[in-house]
């Protein structure tokens, strides 16, 4: 290798990385704006701050659903046909309310997912289906009914149950598995 050719791979490499450290450098820009925006401003009473909330969720929050014990159960009649269903739960335990999903898969599995991802769970925009399509709301990328929770991380909606159990015609989810999910919400 020449020396002219040097110079100009090493002025390429350069260049390459000072364009993924910008590149860096504006997404966790980007990444602490966000969060900054999910923010209220604090309020006080007094001399005294109280917590700082997030905004609302702006997804599809679905139907309220109560702990019976350590579980939740939802009627399988109300999740059949393949369409995508939201629901939340208010956990004491993290003093939050958790949102999520569930669809049926064509292998007949019930799949249930955090209505949120590891990557735009700060937009609080959550997941819609398009067609036999799931699509975040924040960035677009879609997913088959299919993919519902077997894959943990990226924009994927976090798996909550990937074959959510089926007693006397009841879905029953583990409270314990919804609130793995909290840290999103």
């Amino acid at each position: 290798m020449s020396k002219d050719e040097f110079r100009v791979n090493k002025q390429a490499i350069i260049a390459v990385f000072l364009c993924l450290v910008i590149a860096g450098l504006a997404f966790a820009n980007r990444r602490m704006d966000s969060r900054n925006k999910n923010e209220n401003p604090v309020v006080t009473k007094g001399d005294q701050p109280t917590a700082i909330e997030r905004r609302s969720f702006l997804g599809d929050e679905g139907e309220m659903l109560q702990a019976e014990g350590d579980k939740v159960y939802i009627d399988q009649s109300r999740v059949d046909g393949g369409n995508m269903h939201a629901f939340n739960y208010y956990s004491e335990k993290k003093k939050k309310t958790i949102y999520f999903f569930i669809v049926k898969a064509s292998d007949d599995t019930y799949r249930v997912a955090a209505n949120a991802c590891e990557v735009c769970f700060d937009s609080l925009k959550g997941f819609k289906q398009i067609g036999n399509q799931i699509r975040c709301e924040n960035c677009r990328v879609t997913y088959s009914k299919d993919q519902i929770a077997l894959q943990k991380g990226g924009c994927n909606p976090r798996p909550i149950d990937k074959d959510a159990e089926i007693i006397d015609g009841q879905l029953v989810i583990n409270i314990a598995d919804i609130e793995k999910t909290a840290d999103l919400f």
